[in-house]
Formats: C-alpha cells, sequence, structure tokens
C-alpha cells in the first residue's frame, strides 16, 4: 500500500476517533461569530467525503471525467446543518473512508496516476486529488478542535 493511501486510512480513523472522543453536547453547540460549529465542519465533512469518493471511483473507472466543483457555502443552510444528526455524520465518513481505503489499496500504482478534469483546477490526477482529500480531512480535524 502506497503512502498517500495508507494517509487517507490513517486521517480517517484520526478523525472518526476524535470525534467519537467527544461529548456530544460539545459537538452540537451553536456556531458562534460566523465560524462553522464542530458539528457543522462534521457534517461539511460528510458531505465531501461522497463527493471525493466520486471523484476517486470516477477516475478509476472513466476516462479523463469531468469533475465538478462544488460551492460549500449552499450545503450549510439547504442540507439543514443545523438539524442533522451528528451521529450519522460521523459514521457516514467512517463508512466512506473505510470503504474507498479498501478500493485504494486494490488498485495498481500506476492507477494513482489517472486523470479527471476538473473544473476549477483543470487536469488532476487520482494521486493528487486524494492528497486534496487528506488536506481537507486534517483541516476540519483542526477546525473541530478549535471550536470546542
Amino acid at each position: 500500500m502506497n503512502q498517500l493511501t495508507q494517509d487517507y486510512i490513517n486521517l480517517g480513523k484520526e478523525f472518526v476517533t476524535f470525534v467519537k472522543s467527544v461529548d456530544q453536547n460539545r459537538l452540537t453547540g451553536k456556531p458562534e461569530n460566523g465560524e462553522w460549529s464542530a458539528s457543522f465542519a462534521i457534517h461539511h465533512l460528510a458531505d465531501f467525503e461522497i463527493h471525493f469518493a466520486a471523484r476517486f471511483l470516477r477516475i478509476l473507472t472513466e476516462e479523463k471525467p469531468d469533475i465538478q466543483s462544488y460551492d460549500e457555502s449552499l450545503y450549510v443552510n439547504n442540507l439543514n446543518y443545523e438539524s442533522r444528526n451528528v451521529n450519522d455524520s460521523i459514521k457516514a465518513i467512517d463508512s466512506i473512508r473505510t470503504m474507498i481505503g479498501d478500493v485504494l489499496t486494490k488498485v495498481k500504482d500506476s492507477d494513482f496516476q489517472r486523470i479527471g478534469n476538473h473544473s476549477e483546477k483543470g487536469l488532476v490526477k487520482l494521486e493528487d486529488m486524494i492528497g486534496y482529500c487528506n488536506n481537507h480531512i486534517k483541516n476540519h480535524l483542526e477546525q473541530v478542535k478549535k471550536s470546542i
């Protein structure tokens, strides 16, 4: 297994382990000063883990698929982050990371060089997309830690 895949798996475990260790009331506090609460960051991460997973699978199975960018600001209100169940989002993150981690351990090394055409970034390799995903979860782990 390459380091990028190992990081993908380990970062998912680290995030899920941390948020499961925090008292539910601390996770679901109201956002303050325009910042996201821990639960908002968790819901956002769950939503975007779905997008990243779909991007990875498309790059692995299609020739140079178009990869759409998303406006995260639309998700908070339109997907009711305030009333969503934080435990469901934690389970989603855990399940997606486990499933995609398993997929990534089974692909050929050359598959990490496969290309997608991102609507903002242009041509991107699978390995770059996994790197973005790894940075995304790291950043939101820090955000969750600061918000509780």
